[in-house]
């Protein structure tokens, strides 16, 4: 094998561990920023809950899904109902198996007076969960 080829795997080699490392620090700095946002939603604190899920979510997009949600319970305890219903369905969208996004939303209908809609949702959880619960009312 050429020197130059060596050289140049090596430097391939360096250059994806060094966006290994770069991916780990952006994961960590999202998590302490996410959990900061659980903190401030358990304070109460639901804008400021918001923000730093957003925020998690703008350093790493892995954290979409739990993001979506944690954003639409926070809009929803801030009595928000149509944004919070707006991040249920982001969540649904995100991962269309997430019974609790499902649940979630038909409470956010529920709350907003749309009982229609919220035995729809309510529905779809209860089909997702296989269970045959009785709907809320």
């Amino acid at each position: 094998m050429e020197e130059s080829t060596i050289e140049q795997i090596d430097a391939e080699k360096k250059d994806a561990a060094s966006k290994e490392i770069l991916d780990d620090e952006k994961s960590k700095k999202a998590k302490k920023i996410f959990d900061e946002g659980i903190q401030f939603y358990k304070e109460g604190k639901y804008h400021g809950a918001i923000s730093r899920y957003k925020v998690a979510m703008s350093i790493d997009p892995k954290c979409t899904n739990d993001a979506y949600f944690n954003i639409a319970l926070s809009y929803h305890q801030a009595r928000k109902y149509n944004a919070a219903i707006q991040y249920y369905l982001k969540a649904i969208d995100a991962n269309p198996e997430n019974a609790n996004a499902y649940s979630g939303i038909g409470y956010a209908y529920k709350d907003s007076d749309n009982q229609t809609m919220a035995n729809e949702y309510f529905q779809k959880w209860n089909d997702l969960n296989k269970k045959n619960v009785p709907l809320p009312q």
